[in-house]
């Protein structure tokens, strides 16, 4: 009984913690105002898109506003404690307005998700590799300009084995990818504004049990499959679209808080969108989710009773919305957080076949693995 206070205080005590050191929002910003999106900002106000979402302002119909930074010394503006637009930082930008669901939810807009990749892999009994010849097989997440982070599962599914080197030849990255039936078109430009990218190398984290896809099947150990379920994918060529861009690591003081919990968070992808397997989206799907704190999911593991079921290496998440969640074909995609300034890769979405009305409780954390992803890009 001791135990079980000790471990409900810690609980609480994280509870507080993560209430008092909640990100910013708009309001909180020196100068930072919320305005309708029918209107425009005030005279000497410039938006601010990193707020300018349901993170930043609580509702989808309005836009985060701070003073401009003064360049003319008879202007009497004040300059905002936070950077300008053009100090902003370089991983974790993005513009996007989240919707409700992935199972059976709706699409989000193109470049909402400029770190999000499709993953493809060769379709049966064909040898030349484009965008004709495959189909998409899961998803990834941009951590550097040549790197992209997503499952092993992935990395497996869509290469077929690390062990036969020929795996660079089944897979295709696409960046800046919105429909994944077709070639994105930039509707300034008439150009395409996807970039598919050749894949370079795959590096699966040492301690995942698999090397083959050919030893997954059947399916019937989730534990196992799901357990350090983490690769790195080296491409070809570093991406370079404007609907491209790199998201963010969470840094070792995040990662170490064990106390802190994250509600905003989004996840995304093309995979099946029904329990019944009976279509993939060809638009790329948004849902909210949540993630509990290290402390937290420790305790609700326990208590529930699924300590020997969870995977090495995992964080709880739930969905915001019932029965929102990842599905079949998900896999790989990156759990996005606002830290009240970027989107940073916290965790990542596992093998999950989405069956019986359950949203599934276990992600792939991404904490325990940044010194290794860090380490495998800087000396590869």
């Amino acid at each position: 009984m001791q135990n079980l206070v000790a471990v409900l205080g810690l609980v609480l005590i994280c509870l507080v913690e993560s209430a008092l050191t909640g990100g910013k929002r708009c309001s909180s910003l020196a100068t930072g105002v919320c305005v309708s999106r029918s209107q425009e900002c005030p005279a000497n106000y410039i938006e601010q898109a990193a707020y300018s979402n349901y993170i930043g302002c609580y509702t989808l119909d309005k836009i985060c506003c701070t003073l401009k930074v003064s360049t003319d010394s008879t202007t009497t503006t004040t300059t905002p404690t936070t950077p300008s637009p053009t100090s902003q930082p370089q991983c974790g930008t993005s513009s996007s307005i989240v919707f409700d669901r992935i199972l059976g939810g709706v699409p989000t807009a193109p470049c909402d998700w400029p770190f999000v990749v499709s993953i493809r892999s060769l379709l049966r009994d064909q040898t030349n590799i484009d965008l004709s010849t495959t189909g998409p097989a899961c998803q990834g997440v941009l951590v550097d300009k040549r790197w992209v982070l997503t499952s092993a599962f992935c990395a497996l599914a869509a290469g077929g084995s690390i062990e036969d080197t020929s795996y660079v030849d089944r897979m295709l990255v696409v960046a800046a990818e919105y429909n994944v039936s077709q070639v994105d078109i930039d509707p300034s430009t008439g150009q395409p504004q996807e970039q598919v990218i050749r894949v370079e190398r795959i590096i699966l984290h040492p301690d995942y049990r698999f090397r083959s896809q050919s030893e997954f099947y059947p399916f019937n150990d989730s534990v196992a499959l799901n357990s350090n379920n983490v690769a790195l994918i080296k491409l070809a060529e570093p991406i370079n679209g404007k609907c491209s861009g790199v998201i963010c690591l969470p840094t070792q003081s995040e990662a170490n808080n064990s106390c802190q919990g994250y509600d905003d968070c989004v996840i995304t992808g093309w995979g099946f969108s029904t329990e019944l397997f009976e279509g993939t989206p060809m638009e790329l799907l948004g849902a909210r989710v949540k993630l509990s704190s290290r402390d937290a999911c420790d305790f609700l593991a326990e208590r529930l009773g699924l300590t020997t079921v969870r995977p090495v290496g995992s964080l709880c998440q739930s969905p915001v919305f019932q029965n929102t969640d990842s599905c079949l074909g998900d896999e790989g995609g990156a759990v996005m957080c606002f830290n009240g300034r970027s989107w940073t890769v916290r965790a990542l979405l596992p093998f999950n076949l989405c069956t019986n009305n359950k949203y599934n409780l276990f992600v792939t954390d991404v904490h325990p693995y940044i010194t290794w992803i860090q380490n495998t890009i800087s000396s590869n």
